[in-house]
């Protein structure tokens, strides 16, 4: 891990978030649990608005219980509810195959409430408990580590879209103590550097890019471990966000292995075609018409406000970070 002097460059991009944002969310597909209480624990998983689980737990006696069901999820509401059911007899591991049976008079009721795509509390066999989505190599207490890898970015409306791919490989820390990951856009040079962090207080992460000769991109979002869901906006380096922006949705296409040695799973290799300055500033120029024929029109259908205590000398100290970021690789 690198240390650079960069004091103002978390307060920086908190100042250009918009508080209180709310975004639609999906339960994440994979492993559950209440980490107060590990040895037991739930497989979820969805397909359209179908919910499938399946629980591991135990008997009284301390023998192995698997239950399963499913049920409708309504996303209003973010609840679903089902009935679980016991099945026994089934095949062991080397052995010839066993249908398994339903266990009569087993199982129970269940309800899950999602509070978000990675938090749910879920009622069953006469007790209520808190769940979380359980990760492995990603934290829920280091949050800057679901940005490490490659994503590709989809971002417009009125039927007009732009895409980006950013990748993140390295993490640094400010005099105070403050964490962000820097990277670069996949099909751009070496200049055009990218900065990013979770911000706490706003429960959601950032990202600037240096996007071209004359602009700059903003991102403010909410992720899971693969999927990014919020704002951006596209404005000239000698001016601040202006526009409700435009609504984006991200998704990672290669792991933080991948990024940071070559090796580890990923979907699209480079191109190995940088693109041209010229051609990126005018792209970021059709970004902004396009901010502004969708602000304009209404059609942006999560109304916001331009970012909240955007100052020009916040701004001004943010850029003068990324230049000495650009110094130092």
């Amino acid at each position: 891990m690198q240390r650079y002097s960069l004091p103002i460059l978390i307060a920086a991009l908190a100042a250009l978030c918009l508080p209180g944002i709310l975004w639609a969310f999906h339960p994440v597909d994979g492993w559950w649990w209440n980490p107060q209480e590990s040895g037991r624990g739930f497989n979820i998983e969805m397909q359209d608005d179908e919910m499938f689980i399946a629980a591991f737990h135990y008997a009284p006696d301390g023998s192995a219980l698997w239950w399963v069901a499913n049920g409708r999820y309504n996303d209003a509401t973010g609840r679903m509810s089902g009935e679980f059911v016991e099945f026994a007899g089934g095949q062991c591991p080397g052995c010839p195959y066993s249908a398994p049976g339903v266990v009569s008079g087993a199982g129970s009721t269940v309800t899950i409430d999602f509070h978000s795509a990675v938090h749910a509390t879920v009622q069953w066999d006469g007790e209520s408990i808190p769940i979380e989505r359980q990760y492995w190599r990603f934290a829920f207490d280091q949050p800057n580590l679901f940005l490490f890898g490659e994503f590709h970015f989809t971002a417009g409306g009125l039927g007009v879209y732009f895409g980006d791919r950013i990748y993140f490989d390295d993490s640094m820390t400010d005099n105070d103590g403050n964490e962000f990951l820097a990277g670069r856009v996949r099909d751009g040079g070496s200049d055009r550097i990218a900065v990013a962090s979770f911000m706490p207080d706003q429960g959601v992460f950032s990202i600037l890019l240096d996007s071209s000769t004359n602009y700059y991109k903003l991102f403010v979002f909410d992720m899971t471990k693969d999927r990014m869901e919020g704002i951006s906006w596209t404005y000239q380096k000698d001016d601040e966000p202006s526009t409700s922006g435009l609504p984006f949705i991200g998704h990672r296409v290669a792991s933080r292995a991948y990024v940071q040695t070559g090796v580890g799973p990923h979907s699209v290799a480079d191109n190995g075609n940088p693109r041209q300055s010229g051609h990126s500033d005018a792209l970021d120029q059709a970004r902004v018409a396009l901010q502004q024929q969708v602000n304009h029109a209404g059609t942006n259908r999560q109304e916001h406000d331009k970012p909240a205590s955007v100052a020009w000398d916040q701004l001004e100290r943010l850029q003068s970070a990324m230049e000495q970021i650009r110094g130092l690789r």
